[in-house]
């Protein structure tokens, strides 16, 4: 099954899991609901974990159109005012960090 990572991963040194950047495609080896999925990354051919919370099977890729990572608030809220989307529509998006000082 094709893969699609939704977002970029940068994992920490020596645990198997393999870095990634947005849109990279995989073929799932095997998975697990509740952990790391088992993936090739289809054109290099490297072989390694990925959490599954950062990919999604590409046949979902059209169903998913509301998860949106470079998007800021003001946009997302504009987009959402548009005639397009129905009344109770949303968009997921990354929380801006915060560092201490803008608390």
């Amino acid at each position: 099954q094709e893969l699609i990572a939704i977002d970029s991963y940068t994992p920490a040194a020596g645990r198997g899991m393999i870095p990634f950047i947005r849109g990279d495609r995989f073929l799932l080896e095997s998975d697990d609901p509740n952990a790391n999925w088992c993936v090739r990354q289809i054109g290099s051919g490297r072989r390694g974990f990925a959490p599954s919370s950062f990919l999604a099977k590409a046949s979902d890729i059209p169903n998913l159109e509301w998860i949106s990572f470079d998007i800021n608030r003001e946009e997302a809220e504009e987009t959402l005012e548009g005639n397009q989307y129905s009344p109770g529509s949303f968009i997921i998006r990354k929380r801006p960090d915060k560092n201490i000082s803008q608390l």
